[in-house]
């Protein structure tokens, strides 16, 4: 990612610490901008995402640990780079995640985060963030914490509140996706599943009608990822 490059890239050998890291892939996407980190830390809470990304990523520096970024062992100013990417609106509480970033960066060190938006979306891309609202609601509703999008004003509001972070960079990321037939009767099958959640619910059938709804979105109007919101904050000694 251009944007990350030439925000990140001055760095040499940082420790590097992805929050809900999952696959380990934006902790891989980090690693394709710096030079030789010395650390490359992924922590999540659910047990099968690390051992997968174990899998996946097999040699140092990456390292992963099942932990809860409510309350992280790591002690004080930590990392170079503490980043999360399309995770914030997954937390329980984003504003403890977000203190807990700040406690294990290193002052002068950088926060990156990566957060799908709702603002100025084109019609393709509402697609997305209507998908995504609906499996977030149906999965609250089954005590999965999986919240609505975020807008840019939200983010910025957020991350504006700590007077330990400096925002040195902020832009719009595109990323288009190929529209393959496959790719909707996936969307579509998804659709289903969460459908298939809602049965024992008392208001199923308004689930059941919301979820054909957008299965007869996909099939007349399509689908892209909506735009993603990248913000980086150097940590400062102290609040201003």
């Amino acid at each position: 990612m251009d944007q990350l490059y030439a925000v990140l890239s001055t760095y040499k050998s940082p420790k590097i610490l992805d929050i809900a890291t999952g696959s380990g892939a934006f902790l891989e996407q980090l690693s394709n901008v710096i030079d030789h980190p010395s650390s490359l830390i992924g922590i999540d809470v659910k047990e099968e995402a690390i051992e997968a990304a174990k899998l996946i990523h097999t040699s140092p520096p990456y390292e992963f640990y099942v932990m809860d970024a409510h309350k992280m062992s790591f002690q004080d100013n930590s990392f170079d780079i503490v980043a999360i990417c399309n995770s914030l609106h997954h937390l329980e509480s984003s504003e403890r995640v977000v203190e807990e970033m700040i406690r294990v960066l290193k002052p002068g060190g950088s926060l990156v985060v990566y957060e799908m938006i709702s603002d100025d979306l084109s019609v393709k891309q509402q697609t997305h963030m209507f998908l995504h609202h609906y499996w977030a609601q149906i999965d609250m509703f089954n005590g999965i914490t999986h919240k609505v999008t975020y807008s840019r004003t939200q983010l910025d509001d957020l991350f504006n509140t700590y007077g330990q972070l400096m925002n040195v960079h902020s832009s719009e990321v595109e990323k288009n996706v190929e529209e393959t037939e496959e790719l909707l009767v996936s969307l579509k099958e998804s659709v289903r599943r969460y459908q298939d959640k809602t049965l024992e619910f008392s208001d199923a059938d308004y689930y059941i009608r919301k979820g054909n709804q957008l299965i007869q979105r996909i099939e007349q109007i399509g689908f892209d990822l909506a735009t993603s919101y990248l913000l980086v904050f150097q940590k400062i000694k102290s609040a201003p």
